[in-house]
């Protein structure tokens, strides 16, 4: 980082400038701007400039420094002349910082040693830097911070990297090994699954993965419980569920079971158990702690006509979901693809599936642009054709519609029961064959037991899995709005009564 002078290099002695006029973003740094754009470049003007931002840096460091104690042991100095002056804009300068150029404040700040203020405006100064950095680069120069210079030419590098807007490999090189160098640190390249064998085949969910299963086998349930999953480890992770085939009511009832580690029987009884009402009041909370705000589920109705759905109806469903809660990434779920609806036109029932994936990865690439952070991720399900005489077990080339869908996607798995395995009363052996893998993934059989009577999924050899811990701050509910309480952690299920018919049993 550049050293800052002392205030002997500082005291150059320009004819200053009004601090008003010197300040305002109509002012010299705006015109020399307004210049820099449009190829007029005037070197003396731009001299004028850098003599009055020095003096403005001397002075301050010998003003508002010592007054505000930022130097330790300074001496309060004398003031200039134009004390009054000095004095406003000290003011201004912690209070009001939007009347001047962000870029223009954090080089100020920087320059005379307030280093509180510069942390506070280094955010705003960036991203006025990044929309105009050469323009700054020429007509500022050296009065840059380094700080602010690098931290900014990254992230206009990051940004046409993601846009695509660089002319050469050589100019994407510098943000392509700053992303590879964030991956190597990550213990996983994609979204943690809850499934340690599938994490470890896979690397964690990224890029596109179709599910793919017949019908009644758990497809819906093991795609909750991946989403339920990553929502876990991810903090900043939103999920977009699209469940086409169900209404929404049915997923929060399995999302309720799984979480709760109760039968579908037990949740709609006339009356809860104690133990089950207060699994259920538990449960809750950690819901609303680790997934509800994060999670967006869209029915069919919640979708435009088929000539209007297009990927900017798909991104805005992201941006409304982002609004309401920090993002960095999404999760997009849909259950299934082939209920995706499109315009027929004349199209195949094989172009129809192909044009659906291109819509889904329209809307994933266009959040790229949007977003900024890791890239989003699509969980795809998809049927397969009904079962042939003599089929061992099923391919790529069972995905309903064509088997070219597998083509598109990273990674294809196919969920179908084990018959080497025995069944329980409520438990169904499955495994899941991963039938398509790239960049390091591997082909390999997950074998894996569903309990469908609580829709939750293990492998074999591993306990049920455990829930996150509950919620330590009071959890806002559906519950508790249809109740109209207010409800705190000590009575974390009390809430639930209206649904049970009443207080539970006592234990």
């Amino acid at each position: 980082m550049t050293d800052r002078p002392d205030d002997t290099a500082l005291a150059s002695q320009p004819a200053p400038l009004p601090l008003a006029r010197l300040l305002a973003t109509d002012g010299p740094l705006e015109q020399a701007l307004q210049q820099t754009r449009m190829g007029r470049h005037h070197t003396q003007r731009t001299e004028l400039l850098h003599r009055n931002l020095t003096d403005l840096a001397r002075r301050l460091r010998a003003v508002v420094l010592p007054a505000t104690g930022t130097i330790p042991g300074a001496e309060p100095q004398a003031a200039p002349t134009d004390t009054e002056a000095w004095d406003q804009f000290a003011l201004d300068f912690t209070m009001h910082p939007d009347h001047a150029d962000q870029v223009l404040l954090y080089a100020l700040a920087w320059w005379s040693g307030q280093d509180d203020r510069a942390a506070r405006l280094l955010e705003n100064a960036v991203e006025r830097y990044c929309c105009h950095a050469a323009d700054y680069d020429r007509v500022l120069g050296d009065f840059l911070p380094q700080n602010l210079r690098g931290w900014g030419h990254e992230l206009v590098a990051d940004h046409a990297f993601r846009h695509g807007s660089h002319a050469s490999a050589a100019e994407d090189w510098a943000p392509f090994l700053r992303r590879l160098d964030e991956r190597r640190q990550q213990p996983l390249l994609g979204l943690s699954t809850g499934l340690s064998g599938l994490d470890q085949a896979l690397g964690g969910l990224r890029g596109l993965t179709l599910l793919a299963g017949g019908a009644g086998v758990g497809k819906t349930s093991l795609a909750l419980h991946l989403a339920l999953a990553t929502l876990r480890q991810q903090p900043q992770l939103g999920i977009l569920f699209y469940s086409l085939d169900m209404p929404r009511r049915v997923v929060y009832e399995r999302l309720l079971c799984a979480q709760a580690d109760v039968t579908y029987r037990e949740l709609l009884a006339t009356s809860w158990a104690a133990d089950v009402h207060k699994r259920l009041g538990q449960a809750e909370q950690e819901l609303f702690e680790h997934a509800l705000p994060r999670l967006r589920v869209l029915e069919r109705a919640s979708l435009p006509p088929p000539e209007e759905l297009n990927a900017r109806v798909l991104l805005r469903h992201r941006q409304e979901l982002e609004a309401v809660t920090p993002l960095n990434q999404v999760l997009w779920v849909v259950d299934y693809l082939q209920l995706l609806e499109l315009p027929t036109d004349s199209a195949t029932a094989v172009d129809l599936d192909q044009r659906r994936i291109g819509l889904l990865q329209a809307a994933q690439a266009a959040s790229r642009l949007v977003a900024g952070g890791a890239e989003d991720v699509l969980l795809v399900l998809s049927e397969v054709r009904k079962g042939e005489p003599g089929r061992a077990e099923l391919g790529l080339v069972d995905l309903m519609g064509s088997s070219r869908l597998g083509y598109s996607a990273d990674a294809v798995l196919l969920l179908e029961a084990d018959a080497t395995r025995a069944a329980t009363t409520d438990t169904a052996p499955l495994h899941l064959r991963i039938a398509k893998a790239r960049d390091g993934m591997a082909r390999q059989v997950i074998p894996l037991h569903f309990d469908y009577t609580r829709y939750r999924f293990r492998e074999p050899g591993t306990r049920q899995p455990a829930s996150p811990q509950p919620a330590r701050h009071t959890a806002a509910a559906s519950f508790r709005r249809s109740s109209r309480t207010a409800r705190t952690p000590s009575a974390a299920s009390s809430s639930l009564n209206l649904l049970a018919g009443g207080p539970p049993e006592s234990v």
